[in-house]
């Protein structure tokens, strides 16, 4: 009989990361076509690495064919892991050498809570400064580190890369263009403490990081999906830190978030516990198991058309994007709005540069064809989430 290759996936995960034994009975051999199946979904949302041990744990892995690919992720996974620990603690010397307040975030902050960290991978090193600092940060890390960086100021981040190759979100902010959660975001460094007297390596309190794990997931998700990891990352909270739960039910009201995270406390208890499907959960299952890792394309367009008022309305703005969005292109405007209409034309001249013509006709194009089931779909699923 063929395995269900979505239960597969996550009875491996739960024999892997769950506090508490999982009670659930694998197969005694799969076939290469259900291996094969079972690495696809595990490597579109970058959980190949913690399936291939697993399988491996199970004696399921075989030789040869998917196997090998299984072994591989699980080899690359393990120099990831070795490559972003060295990286970091560079990082995190460096602006300690120049007396600057860092925070590491995301998988930096929250690896440590699973069995292992390689476990938790990262395809960049999320770290935060005050923008005040940010400048003399990006020079320190650049000067000592010999970081390349990028021209591009990005909403909340600059972004840099390790001599290794690997990328660096220097943040200013965490804020997610939610006005309701940005300003509890925009308080971060007052739920922020150095990690031991003296260091300038800042942590969140337990309260504040579960609140921003929320709020980050939040945002992915109605804007294509957020992928596995983030409701991993929950469980694992949930299992192993004690967090304010008067002060977070306090963030989540204050944020509009209580029912969004209530939903994904749901899901959790289905894919890390013994908790019953229901037509929510597995609605928002297959959302997310769809959406793979980072999200799809067309689930954030049909997002951004639902939100504009329709196809038509949504075009228009893409070709006169509204000035809150033209301002985090181009900070410079948020004191100088009046030289909107210029950088309009700034950006339309870089549509029309090279392959970004062709990408942005056929974005136009995609976003006239985009399916009415399925933006019906996603428009009720996030109306029913909360979001």
């Amino acid at each position: 009989m063929f395995v269900n290759t979505e239960n597969m996936l996550f009875s491996l995960l739960r024999s892997q990361i769950c506090t508490t034994k999982a009670n659930d009975s694998l197969p005694s051999s799969v076939t290469e076509e259900e291996l094969s199946a079972l690495y696809a979904l595990a490597h579109r949302h970058d959980l190949a690495h913690i399936i291939a041990q697993a399988l491996s744990r199970h004696h399921l892995l075989g030789h040869g064919g998917t196997g090998d690919d299984f072994r591989q992720a699980l080899a690359e996974a393990a120099y990831r892991n070795e490559q972003f620990q060295y990286e970091l603690s560079e990082i995190c010397r460096a602006l300690t050498d120049d007396a600057i307040p860092h925070l590491p975030l995301k998988g930096a902050a929250i690896r440590t809570l699973y069995p292992a960290p390689w476990m938790r991978t990262s395809c960049d090193i999320d770290i935060l400064v005050h923008e005040s600092d940010l400048d003399r940060a990006a020079e320190a890390l650049t000067e000592a580190l010999g970081c390349r960086a990028s021209e591009k100021r990005n909403y909340h981040d600059i972004a840099l890369f390790c001599p290794g190759g690997i990328p660096i979100e220097l943040h200013f902010s965490i804020r997610e263009n939610m006005p309701a959660s940005d300003r509890l975001l925009s308080r971060v460094w007052e739920f922020s403490f150095p990690s031991s007297e003296g260091k300038m390596t800042y942590q969140q309190s337990e309260t504040y990081l579960f609140f921003h794990i929320i709020a980050h997931m939040a945002y992915h998700f109605q804007y294509g999906g957020c992928g596995i990891r983030p409701l991993m990352d929950l469980y694992l909270l949930e299992s192993k830190t004690s967090p304010d739960r008067a002060l977070l039910h306090s963030m989540l009201e204050e944020s509009g978030l209580q029912r969004f995270y209530s939903c994904v406390r749901a899901l959790i208890g289905v894919w890390f516990g013994t908790d019953p499907h229901t037509d929510l959960t597995k609605n928002m299952q297959k959302f997310i198991l769809s959406g793979g890792a980072y999200g799809t394309r067309s689930n954030f367009e049909i997002v951004r058309q639902q939100r504009a008022g329709g196809s038509t309305r949504y075009i228009f703005q893409r070709i006169f994007m509204p000035y809150d969005d033209l301002k985090q292109k181009y900070p410079v405007l948020e004191k100088h709005r009046f030289l909107t209409p210029m950088y309009q034309a700034v950006r339309w001249c870089g549509l029309l540069r090279g392959k970004k013509l062709s990408r942005s006709i056929q974005t136009l194009r995609g976003i006239r064809n985009l399916d009415a089931d399925k933006i019906e779909t996603v428009h009720n699923l996030l109306k029913e989430v909360g979001l």
